[in-house]
């Protein structure tokens, strides 16, 4: 059984990050942490701590080869979704929603970047995570793929998956591909971050995992 992985910090920055007290919208089309949210992540943070929170935090906002948060399609979308959304949280949430309801579930040999599979509405884990990682960093949402294994119920064992991890406040793992706001307990976290580098991590471990259920509750 995997716990979420959780870290507090504080958001602070010019690029568009978000915190659980808030997001409003940002002239440039995209987001940013409303004074309140600042107010609350610079309680008791040093200038050192806000400049790492920055740093670390800046790489899950910008736009890549696979995850073009950065395409006008892409920030009309995230802002047609998110609408007057405050709450980084309730915005995540109908970003995650929009993607299970409005991409069909069908198997692709290749994988697709955010725009290819938003032209082609379908695709597996891999197109609906990079999807929802594109709308949700256009959000200003702090957000990063994720790879793993999750418990396949019609295969009656593990398999491998993707799904996606967004900084609400907290880092929260979520699965638009099973609609899911917070993914079930089965979902086992192996790689985060830059899509190529989890295929390479993946490839590595494929076929040398054995997972042997003790107890299901």
């Amino acid at each position: 059984m995997l716990n979420l992985l959780r870290a507090s910090c504080m958001v602070l920055s010019f690029t568009l990050l978000v915190a659980s007290a808030g997001i409003v919208q940002a002239d440039n089309g995209g987001t940013h942490a409303s004074d309140e949210a600042n107010k609350f992540w610079q309680q008791g943070k040093t200038l050192w701590e806000q400049l790492e929170f920055r740093k670390a935090k800046k790489p899950f906002l910008e736009a890549g080869p696979y995850i073009q948060s950065d395409s006008d399609e892409i920030i009309n979308l995230s802002r047609e979704i998110v609408g007057g959304e405050k709450n980084s949280w309730e915005a995540a949430r109908k970003i995650n929603a929009w993607v299970y309801e409005n991409i069909d579930r069908r198997f692709t040999p290749d994988l697709s970047n955010a725009l290819q599979t938003l032209h082609s509405r379908q695709g597996d884990c891999g197109e609906y995570t990079a999807l929802t990682v594109a709308l949700m960093r256009a959000a200003g949402i702090p957000t990063r793929p994720v790879t793993g294994m999750v418990y396949y119920p019609p295969g009656d064992g593990f398999g491998y998956h993707a799904w996606i991890e967004a900084f609400v406040g907290d880092w929260i793992m979520m699965d638009s591909s099973w609609g899911e706001d917070i993914v079930n307990p089965t979902h086992i976290a192996l790689a985060r971050g830059d899509l190529l580098e989890q295929i390479r991590i993946i490839n590595r471990v494929l076929g040398k995992i054995d997972i042997e259920v003790l107890e299901a509750r």
